[in-house]
């Protein structure tokens, strides 16, 4: 489990490392008062699929739940931030397919 949430962060940081800019700002990105793991839709169709299979498999495993939350807080945080630069946020459907794949393999 911790080398699967340990490749997906350096897959995610590889993706926002390719970005032209060095470091852009989300800033701004997230409605007022939003959490970082809110269940609002995300607004990319493979990010929103994502989170609807984390909410649903944190519902019905509690053990992936209390291991992964922090983890997909900040995948929520760094999409986000890569959602604020045409750069990036065109990197966005594949890196979120890709955590998607990974997170259906933890919640069999």
């Amino acid at each position: 489990m911790k080398k699967l949430v340990l490749g997906l962060v350096a897959a995610l940081a590889l993706v926002a490392c390719g970005s032209k800019e060095g470091g852009a700002s989300a800033e701004g990105s997230a409605k007022p008062g939003a959490s970082a793991a809110s269940n609002e839709p995300f607004g990319i169709a493979e990010c929103d699929d994502y989170f609807k299979k984390w909410d649903d498999c944190a519902a019905k495993n509690p053990a992936v739940k209390a291991v992964m939350s922090e983890s997909v807080k900040q995948n929520r945080e760094l999409w986000k931030t890569m959602a604020a630069s045409p750069d990036t946020k065109a990197k966005l459907p594949d890196a979120c397919k890709a955590a998607s794949t990974s997170l259906g393999d933890s919640c069999k």
